[in-house]
């Protein structure tokens, strides 16, 4: 008989049943009771008397010839795994135990150990196959075992896997959830869930064709069991309608949605256009940060601060938004106000948002009546679920003096109330928009929250002109910890295109293109691909070959530059002119850039080096310039983009010429304005330095 080494040996009992030497290697022969002896002692670790093991397997045998029949079992199984598992399989004159470590691995163990351990395998292995091929005459009770542990091990596969389809949700890893939806619909075929998750995850993956057969192939299935009912395919068909007629959304705002048009034989909406939808790229340091914040709260119930720091376009709202949709993945109560800073010159009005996602929260039926009082005049819709406080007067609670320190209060309490149901979470993006008012008693709230399971998690602003008019809100989000969101490589961009298009290969060259154009800013990246797709019709191979240009910069910098003064604007215009040449430059290449010194800025612009300094520390403070050891440059090649094409061309040339006086490397623009003559600005014992270096148009 061929044997093994215990080290090394795999059990398989889900497909292709028996014990094989790893890695790999022939089926090593046993007899099916030695096997199903083996099975059990590997599934059910511990140790078994022999007269149990006995009546399990030979049950219409007498005692003498049941246990001479075990002997003869256990003798098999010392021959087929070799010398070493004499230490491996323990067996005296009563009992019998597999001993831990013998070096034997099962694939269903294996499958669902993984599983809890939040990986998801390659291939999904069988488990509701288990034993399905191993027949064991006159052991009744060795099947009823069998049956048992293989609903067992579907029933923890299924958890594992629909754990794992809601968080990879959550964090919008649309391969992840595919495969772990189409696995969870392999254990539990007529799960709507389970389809539903593996549809939607399909069309995010632009894979139409698959979410239809999913589709289908499921109704198909639900048709032969009898268990097809209207419900169900309302359910199915919500899941596409969900991307009908939705609006484009910004790139630092996400993936734009999908639209659905035209309808097929059986009345369901075909999917004719799906949005630029990725996983996030190089954020798992942030995630890990996130989670384990997450666990020390739960734990410790003690409150932690969190903010999530990076330029226009690195994805904060994103990773905000995925980050509150994991954290209810994991049963936690989310309270989130992103988008509030729309309404700012209300007071109370990020407040009200708060309130709001409190609306379905069990927890708040445990606040006092007056509590409920302040919050239904902050939020009049809390009448709909408390409909006694309708008929309470709050014509002057808002108009109270008292109105503030009693939202406070009566916030707390909900907070309180919510948080010894589960951990709290609390979102607040672009907080410093947030109205005075609602600042201020978020701010009481951190503070008193200090023996509460919260989690607070936040962005920094954007707009530092907010930052400066609520310097209080501004100086909590730097008592967080601090989690900088990074550029993106060119290899995650390879990525997202290979994603995104279905292609796998082909995309390096452009993916140099576009890193060199955003400098590998995640919501520019989005906006690169998404407008080279929109103009070439979904034609990837005249995508890889297309040339590509900054895309537009974000409207809230927009609006901040055109709110500068003019000459803080002719500044930052004389940095975006000096990179002209070779625009756009790539990052590598960009950092390496001789940027305009103290003296050339003063020089051009007619002013001292104070006020140059002055000038570039405002540039840095709005995210539009970068400072270094010896002056100052543009940020990015979409701030050069956006300078380079806004604006009167006759000023632009003006300072073309001005900056050609004092660093000759810089191009002047072919324009219809003649030429004027520009006088040398020379100061008295002032060396000018020359900028060598810059590149050539």
């Amino acid at each position: 008989m061929q044997t093994a080494s215990a080290d090394g040996l795999h059990l398989r009992v889900c497909s292709e049943l028996g014990l094989y030497p790893a890695p790999g290697g022939a089926r090593i022969a046993l007899p099916n009771k030695s096997l199903a002896l083996l099975a059990f002692l590997a599934m059910e670790p511990g140790v078994h008397t022999r007269a149990g093991l006995s009546a399990m397997l030979w049950a219409e045998s007498d005692e003498s010839h049941a246990s001479m029949s075990l002997r003869q079992a256990l003798s098999k199984l010392r021959e087929a795994v070799g010398g070493a598992a004499g230490d491996a399989l323990f067996a005296d004159r009563i009992n019998v135990q597999l001993r831990p470590g013998a070096g034997l691995r099962c694939d269903a163990l294996d499958f669902v150990s993984a599983l809890e351990r939040a990986t998801l395998p390659s291939t999904m292995v069988p488990v509701h196959c288990a034993f399905g091929g191993l027949s064991v005459d006159d052991a009744p009770d060795f099947g009823h075992w069998a049956d048992r542990t293989r609903a067992r091990l579907v029933r923890r596969a299924t958890v594992a896997l629909q754990r794992c389809v809601v968080e990879s949700g959550a964090r919008r890893d649309w391969a992840q959830v595919q495969r772990a939806a189409e696995g969870w619909l392999l254990f539990a075929p007529v799960n709507p869930d389970a389809a539903c998750a593996a549809i939607e995850a399909a069309f995010m993956r632009r894979n139409a064709p698959r979410a239809l057969a999913i589709r289908d192939e499921f109704i198909g299935r639900l048709g032969v069991e009898g268990l097809l009912d209207d419900g169900v395919v309302a359910r199915i068909r919500a899941v596409e309608r969900r991307y009908e007629g939705a609006g484009w959304r910004t790139p630092a705002r996400g993936v734009a949605a999908a639209t659905l048009s035209s309808h097929n034989g059986n009345g369901v909406p075909a999917l004719t256009r799906t949005p630029f939808a990725t996983t996030l790229r190089e954020r798992d340091a942030v995630w890990q940060a996130i989670s384990a914040a997450f666990d020390r709260v739960t734990q410790s119930e003690s409150p932690e601060v969190l903010v999530l720091a990076g330029g226009v376009g690195s994805g904060r709202t994103r990773l905000l938004e995925d980050a509150a949709a994991w954290s209810k993945s994991r049963e936690a109560t989310v309270l989130s106000t992103c988008d509030s800073h729309q309404a700012t010159v209300m007071p109370f009005s990020a407040l009200a948002t708060l309130v709001r996602e409190t609306l379905d929260v069990p927890g708040l039926g445990g606040v006092d009546q007056g509590a409920l009082k302040v919050l239904h005049a902050l939020l009049p819709e809390l009448g709909r679920r408390f409909p006694h406080l309708r008929g309470m007067s709050t014509a002057d609670s808002m108009t109270d003096a008292t109105f503030a320190l009693r939202v406070q209060e009566a916030l707390a309490q909900a907070i309180t109330s919510m948080a010894e149901d589960a951990t709290v979470v609390i979102v607040l993006d672009d907080d410093v928009w947030f109205d005075r008012e609602s600042a201020g008693i978020l701010l009481a709230l951190m503070q008193r929250s200090a023996r509460l399971p919260v989690l607070w998690i936040m962005t920094t602003a954007d707009d530092p002109a907010m930052e400066s008019t609520n310097p209080m809100w501004a100086e909590a989000v730097r008592m967080g910890e601090r989690l900088e969101l990074p550029a993106l490589a060119a290899s995650s961009i390879v990525e997202m295109c290979a994603e995104f298009s279905g292609m796998a290969d082909g995309w390096d060259a452009l993916a140099d293109r576009v890193h060199a154009a955003t400098h590998g800013v995640p919501g520019f990246v989005v906006a690169c691909l998404e407008a080279l797709r929109l103009s070439h019709g979904d034609d990837w191979a005249a995508v890889q070959m297309a040339a590509v240009r900054p895309p537009v910069l974000p409207l809230r910098q927009q609006q901040y530059i055109e709110a500068m003064d003019d000459f803080t604007r002719l500044v930052l215009l004389s940095l975006a002119l000096v990179a002209e040449s070779d625009h756009p430059v790539p990052a590598h290449r960009w950092t390496a850039l001789p940027p305009l010194t103290l003296d050339i800025l003063s020089h051009v612009h007619g002013i001292s080096r104070l006020r140059a300094a002055v000038e570039g520390q405002r540039l840095v403070a709005a995210c539009l310039a970068e400072e270094v050891t010896s002056g100052f440059r543009c940020v990015s090649p979409v701030v050069v983009e956006y300078m380079l094409t806004t604006g009167s061309t006759l000023v632009r040339d003006e300072v073309r010429r001005l900056l050609q006086a004092f660093v000759p490397q810089t191009p002047v623009a072919h324009s219809a304005v003649p030429h004027m003559a520009v006088p040398h600005m020379a100061v008295p014992h002032m060396a000018v330095p020359r900028v060598a270096g810059l590149p050539q148009q």
